[in-house]
């Protein structure tokens, strides 16, 4: 779906999905981000059909924690923690200012996160 990736162009556009597809109980939602999902899902309560998805995003934007921690329709989100990058890089950067050799690959592990972990990472308030 073009343009899906903005709250409100996904709920409009999964709406008319969802009336696409009537009956349909397993409806498997991935999107490039969490405003796709916050959109998906906004679409689907609007037609009572919330039950029917099962989505799945990436970046854990805090906007989506509540929906997350509150969802188990959100199986999954990959968290990227870009919040760490800093911390991996800049010791490396002063390496590299020394002299000294640094790994060709600098990874921040990604994790899996949904209902069942988010609070292990994330500390969402108000939810």
């Amino acid at each position: 779906m073009d343009d899906a990736d903005r709250i409100d162009k996904a709920r409009t556009k999964f709406a008319d999905v969802l009336t696409a597809l009537p009956g349909q109980h397993h409806i498997m939602v991935i999107s490039i981000n969490d405003d796709g999902i916050e959109g998906a899902l906004a679409a689907a309560k609007v037609a009572g059909r919330v039950n029917d998805l099962y989505v799945s995003g990436q970046g854990v934007d805090p906007s989506a924690w509540c929906l997350m921690k509150k969802n188990k329709q959100w199986v999954g989100d990959a968290a990227y923690f870009p919040e760490r990058y800093g911390e991996i890089g800049v010791p490396y950067l002063i390496d590299l200012i020394k002299g000294k050799s640094v790994p060709k690959l600098l990874l921040v592990p990604h994790v899996p996160i949904n209902h069942t972990n988010l609070l292990k990472y994330y500390k969402p308030k108000g939810c």
